[in-house]
């Protein structure tokens, strides 16, 4: 088997396609989508209330005394107890961003909640996959839930809150990201998920940062091979070599790890 090529699913699911019109338009007016009709809306939760994710978060070094949560409906805690985080380069090539296609397509049929940080890249590629397969996103910002970034991304926001999904942060409203928001941002994507994987990542990428976090979480790290050279691949090998993360194939194989 060549590099990132996936081998045929064992389960039988849609494929991902992604020249299907849900993927061109980010899932608008597709009939088995479900839809929110009222307005998203920026709420602010603590512990003690119903949603605060408890069991997760008590795995961070210092957890947030604070959240806020976008979305027009749903619960962060129920949707972070099925995501997984799908994310990696941000200037990915674009066999990685087929991969990352079809592993969150493949996630997001299961039933799983696709998280990341809404990036460039592998995290878009996910995003959009998972949306037009009708899946969820629950994406985690580096700045405040009402502050798109990037800034190309906002109607690719508004679609995940359209479809069910959800934006969450440890950062106020109104706030633009900052370098030490970013790093809280992969500490917390780490800590609200049941797994994480890594497509393309080179030595020195951001998300090798989430995967060191889940790591120390004992979250389950999963990491996709790719070409020798390749240097987007250099991370993700690192992480399998050194035992870190399992090497796998297909959304299946994650399953298994989880």
């Amino acid at each position: 088997m060549s590099p990132l090529t996936l081998p045929p699913s064992k389960r039988h699911v849609r494929p991902y396609d992604s020249t299907s019109c849900e993927a061109a338009t980010g899932g608008r007016d597709c009939p088995r989508h479900h839809h929110y009709t009222a307005p998203a809306q920026v709420r602010q939760i603590e512990p003690g209330v119903g949603e605060w994710p408890a069991e997760l978060l008590a795995d961070m070094t210092a957890p947030p005394s604070q959240l806020w949560v976008k979305s027009a409906g749903g619960d962060l805690a129920a949707m972070a107890a099925e995501a997984v985080v799908v994310t990696g380069s941000r200037a990915s090539s674009s066999c990685g961003d087929h991969v990352a296609g079809e592993l969150a397509a493949g996630l997001a049929q299961a039933g799983h909640v696709i998280s990341n940080g809404g990036s460039f890249g592998i995290d878009t590629a996910a995003v959009r996959a998972a949306l037009a397969v009708g899946g969820r996103v629950l994406l985690v910002l580096s700045g405040g839930v009402d502050v798109a970034y990037p800034r190309a991304h906002q109607d690719l926001f508004e679609q995940v809150l359209h479809h069910q999904g959800m934006l969450v942060s440890s950062t106020a409203p109104h706030a633009a990201p900052t370098r030490a928001g970013m790093a809280a941002r992969a500490e917390l994507a780490a800590a609200l998920c049941r797994g994480v994987v890594i497509v393309e990542a080179a030595a020195r990428s951001g998300a090798l940062i989430l995967a060191d976090h889940a790591d120390t979480m004992n979250r389950p790290l999963a990491a996709v091979p790719g070409p020798l050279t390749n240097c987007r691949s250099t991370g993700t090998h690192h992480l399998i070599k050194t035992g870190q993360a399992q090497l796998i194939e297909d959304a299946n194989d994650i399953t298994d790890v989880i």
